[in-house]
């Protein structure tokens, strides 16, 4: 069981980082700060989760 949210913790942290630099292109292609600034604190948050778990449930 941790081993699996071990790994779901890697895969929160690999989809934050993914959307980090799409928060920067919905900036820049829609011209809709808001929006950039939302989806850039939500991966901020889906990377602190997935922090989380993979310490939570790190393999020994």
């Amino acid at each position: 069981m941790a081993g699996l949210i071990y790994r779901a913790g890697r895969v929160f942290q690999m989809i934050g980082l993914a959307l980090m630099p799409s928060a920067l292109w919905v900036g820049e292609l829609a011209r809709d700060e808001k929006k950039a600034i939302a989806l850039f604190v939500a991966s901020l948050l889906i990377f602190t989760l997935g922090t989380g778990l993979a310490r939570f449930a790190k393999p020994s």
